[in-house]
């Protein structure tokens, strides 16, 4: 029997011999050879953008012309600062790439590539030119250009590109948190029987197990969950199925199972929903609990810590990724996997600069790859932690959403050491399984707290969650939107414009429910001009809120009277309003709950609808969408239609007199950091006490104390000599109580 070690040594090279067979087969798709240019640094320059992995790229008629460019420098002390077009210099647009060494008292390390995209103006069918300009600044004076070297480019617009390949449909994500796998025991050792369990995450509304295994005839684990998104269940019922996988090795294992989501009793025909579930466990040796040998990291880390993006890319648009390795042990062979996720493709791979007599080979797969990379005889990869292995070149989908993300997870899965045996893989931190994040340029991505690579009401669930400090932040939901090294409300209004104006939850993610409504409630004119009450009913269960109205910009625009304080935390508040108004013919209302009094399940926005123009008969503010995430990760719609109202017809004048029951209005602006007032309507003359208590129920203002003759009456508190907070407006009259609650949040800028 030949050994094992020179047996493995040889199937490696089979391997690595017929990986890199087809890695000579297929380097035409990766694109020709970069000429070479009379750069210091940018290697390649490619004009236009490419529809498929082997299509060359082409500008269209009429479309902006994307130049990119790309490179290596020799150590992680040159900055890629920005590829920009500059101002017209004479016949050609002129596009500089900025570039900066600064190696002034710093150790510099690891190779390092680059990539930078932008655009160049529309142009009809034709060939045309421009000037591409390297400028460098070096220290100690980084503000001088110390080189600048450029060339002249051409392409050509072709008068007729075709029609592009349709996005692909939004994935569903909803049903994806649904379940989750584990193993019994938890930590299981070498020998143990371990089975393999479908577990419900939490207790989400009418989903039940149904099986969970192998079928007859196929050795597959699947799993197969049943959804009623139109129920009414209370019940909290945990639920789990479990398969056997028998006695098992020590080792790092990987199980990778299809679970299919049946979508019973919706008003369109029942559908399914299939994903694939994934669970990473290891088998410890026996002596089961010691601590692990040397051993082999299975993930590969990018530059950047995870949950952050490590590239940033406008739709269409190619960046590098560098990726590193972590070992104990030196290294004659590796192998293993790129995966990515839509809108995110792979279009190259390459060695990082500086390792002499290493090779690589790779296989496209999906939107990813498989890879091999050894040695030359007598070669080994050093071991170490953070050793920069490879470069992967990725492009995002032209049709990619602004501030959207996806996740790309790159593993070793075997590898070998100088004598070709086999070496241990192993997991040293958790946070070491964190995939990589990939980000498209545009609002904040890294607002998409749950990175499911949408940007919804869930993520500001999460957010709020933060706040009140009733998640335990291991995902990064926490986002230090500002870069101002602390998570606060900031970082929420941050993350809100980008969140409210997203496309939203796929409809099949979403149920509806009766008690939730949203309508439109006293509407006051003053002139014109309307003032605007949007109110929220049946909104106990929820977390966060997102609602969008639209409007005739043409004639109308809306605006706040009153911005609520974005630079602190509100006290005691339940739900705290966020509002965009800067997108014209849009109203974008979200809403954070906070507090948590239980007292009420309903809110209010104020919004003024500004007519800048003399007004039509038939200008409306219609509701668009409503969308509202539970604290449990659901995604809740009122199934009641949203309101639309007529912005010309007849409404109630401002508060005047007039005669009604006894009544003490709601605050007008709530929350308020200058004044906020309050109509009283008294049915007869009367003695009135209105007043202002704290939590404590301390009286810290008065606001009438006397008699009134009958009608309505406006009063007005300052809120001065107060702290803010929230507080409780009290009207008597006659041992009649009437109360409203109002926060005061003064502006502190």
């Amino acid at each position: 029997m030949m050994p094992r070690s020179l047996a493995h040594t040889r199937r490696i090279a089979r391997l690595a011999t017929l990986c890199l067979a087809i890695s000579f087969k297929s380097a035409r798709a990766y694109g020709d050879p970069p000429p070479d240019p009379p750069f210091l640094y940018i290697g390649q320059v490619v004009v236009g953008r490419s529809e498929c992995d082997t299509c060359a790229p082409r500008v269209c008629a009429g479309q902006p012309a994307l130049v990119t460019v790309r490179g290596e420098f020799q150590s992680s002390c040159y900055t890629f600062r920005s590829l920009h077009l500059a101002p017209n210099r004479g016949l050609y647009p002129v596009v500089i790439a900025d570039i900066v060494v600064d190696t002034c008292g710093h150790v510099c390390a690891n190779p390092i590539s680059f990539s930078g995209s932008v655009e160049l103006p529309p142009m009809p069918a034709g060939t045309y030119q421009f000037e591409i300009l390297e400028q460098a600044r070096r220290c100690p004076d980084t503000t001088v250009v110390s080189s600048d070297l450029g060339r002249v480019d051409s392409y050509v617009v072709l008068a007729d590109c075709g029609s592009p390949p349709p996005p692909p449909p939004p994935a569903d994500s909803l049903v994806r948190t649904f379940v989750k796998l584990a193993i019994a025991p938890e930590h299981p050792c070498a020998g143990d029987s371990v089975m393999l369990q479908l577990q419900k995450v939490g207790c989400p509304p009418c989903v039940h197990l149904v099986s969970f295994g192998p079928t007859p005839g196929d050795s597959t684990i699947r799993g197969v969950v049943n959804w009623i998104p139109i129920c009414a269940e209370f019940r909290c019922a945990p639920e789990t199925l479990s398969t056997p996988m028998g006695r098992m090795n020590s080792g790092f294992f990987t199980v990778s199972v299809p679970i299919t989501v049946h979508v019973i009793g919706t008003p369109n025909p029942d559908s399914t929903i299939s994903f694939q579930s994934a669970l990473q466990f290891e088998v410890g040796q026996q002596p089961c609990g010691g601590p692990p040998g040397p051993c082999v990291a299975r993930p590969m880390r990018s530059t950047v810590p995870p949950g952050q993006c490590a590239v940033t890319l406008a739709p269409g648009a190619y960046g590098d990724v560098p990726l590193f390795y972590t070992s104990a042990l030196p290294m004659a062979g590796l192998q293993g996997t790129i995966q990515l996720m839509a809108p995110f493709q792979l279009v190259d791979l390459q060695l990082a600069g500086g390792l002499a007599g290493v090779h690589l080979s790779r296989q496209r797969e999906g939107l990813g790859a498989r890879w091999v990379v050894f040695t030359d005889p007598g070669v080994t990869l050093a071991p170490g932690a953070r050793q920069h292995l490879l470069n992967a070149r990725v492009t995002v989908d032209p049709g990619a959403l602004n501030g959207t993300s996806s996740l790309m997870a790159a593993t070793i899965t075997l590898a070998a050491g100088p004598d070709g045996g086999e070496l241990p893989l192993c997991i040293r931190y958790t946070a070491d399984v964190a995939p990589i994040r990939l980000c498209v340029a545009g609002e904040p991505s890294l607002c998409d707290v749950n990175h499911d690579g949408r940007l919804d009401v869930r993520d500001l669930v999460r957010m709020a969650g933060c706040l009140r400090h009733d998640l335990v932040d291991t995902t990064g939901a926490c986002v230090d939107c500002n870069q101002d090294s602390t998570f606060d409300i900031r970082d929420i209004f941050c993350c809100a414009s980008a969140i409210l104006r997203g496309p939203g939850v796929p409809r099949d993610s979403v149920r509806t429910d009766d008690s939730l409504r949203v309508s439109i409630g006293q509407v006051y004119a003053v002139g014109d001009d309307r003032i605007v009450h949007v109110r929220v009913t049946g909104a106990r269960a929820l977390g966060a809120t997102s609602i969008r109205f639209d409007y005739p910009p043409e004639r109308w625009l809306a605006t706040q009277l009153v911005r609520v304080d974005q630079t602190s935390q509100p006290v005691d508040v339940d739900w705290y309003p966020l509002i965009d108004l800067e997108d014209p013919g849009h109203v974008y209302l979200g809403a954070l709950r906070l507090g948590d009094s239980g007292g009420e399940d309903a809110f209010e926005f104020e919004i003024l609808m500004h007519a800048t123009s003399a007004p039509l008969s038939g200008d409306q503010l219609v509701g668009m969408g409503a969308e509202f995430g539970a604290r449990d990760g659901a995604v809740i719609a009122p199934s009641s239609a949203l309101p639309v109202l007529s912005l010309t017809a007849p409404a109630t004048p401002e508060p005047g007199p007039g005669v009604g029951p006894l009544a003490l209005s709601q605050a007008r602006p709530n929350p308020f950091n200058t004044s906020t007032s309050f109509v009283v309507t008294l049915p007869g003359s009367s003695q009135l006490d209105l007043s202002v208590h704290d939590l404590a129920g301390r009286r810290v203002a008065t606001l009438a104390h006397g008699k009134y003759s009958a009608g309505r009456q406006l009063f007005t508190w300052d809120g001065a000599g107060v702290h803010d907070g929230l507080y409780f407006v009290q009207l008597t009259v006659n041992g009649e109580v009437r109360s409203t609650r109002v926060a005061l949040l003064r502006n502190t800028h």
